[in-house]
């Protein structure tokens, strides 16, 4: 009798173990690290939306530079970087299912992908309570798309500029944020994804986008002044 409840502990315990290695392999997961915790992959994707004239980017330019940045941000994290084009319509499913690790767009375009009813409330809540300074819509647009995301989905810090079309004078502050796989990316990662765009202009992004050394270039000058 105690062998068969001992056969079937281990079985069970066995079968939890591949479990486990079966759901991080899903995940895109691969190792350990010396502590038996996941490791984050070094291969890094990213996805870059449509840049077709439907979409509400301010240009296409301004895409590419910030495809540009990120990625010679992360580079410099010793990660190989690959890039996926994406239509915005799949951002969010391909980030929480670890197709991709980091995608980007602007605050109130993804707040009114993620959830549009969320989207339409926040904005009647900004004119009620008007006049609201941009600073505190921008922290409350980024508040409130942070809850709305499913678990293992992120977003970083948003950036200075303003990379998509408003619809209207009174429409949700548009500022640059990335959407990021929290299960697949670290601190490290997140931090460099919000310090990296931070206090870019669009006409910094569209220079990048004319001229890709210019990025690298930008980046050991700010590292030289500091």
């Amino acid at each position: 009798m105690n062998g068969k409840r001992l056969l079937t502990r281990r079985t069970g315990a066995s079968l939890m173990v591949l479990s486990s290695l079966l759901a991080t392999s899903a995940c895109g997961i691969t190792g350990f690290d010396n502590k038996g915790l996941p490791e984050t992959p070094r291969d890094v994707v990213i996805g870059v939306p449509d840049t077709d004239p439907q979409q509400p980017w301010v240009d296409g330019e301004v895409v590419k530079g910030l495809q540009l940045y990120y990625a010679d941000m992360l580079d410099r994290t010793d990660r190989t970087i690959i890039t996926q084009h994406i239509s915005l319509k799949d951002r969010l499913d391909k980030v929480r299912t670890g197709d991709i690790q980091f995608t980007f767009g602007c605050l109130g375009e993804m707040l009114d992908m993620v959830a549009p009813l969320q989207g339409e409330q926040l904005r009647r809540t900004i004119a009620k309570q008007a006049p609201v300074d941009l600073t505190t819509q921008q922290h409350m647009t980024h508040g409130t798309l942070l809850s709305v995301l499913p678990n293992g989905v992120t977003i970083t810090d948003f950036g200075s500029a303003v990379a998509c079309k408003k619809k209207g004078k009174n429409d949700l502050p548009q500022n640059i944020v990335g959407l990021v796989n929290d299960r697949l990316m670290d601190r490290e990662d997140k931090v460099t994804f919000s310090q990296g765009i931070n206090g870019k202009t669009l006409d910094e992004l569209r220079r990048g986008a004319e001229d890709p050394d210019s990025v690298s270039l930008d980046y050991r000058e700010k590292e030289k002044l500091g």
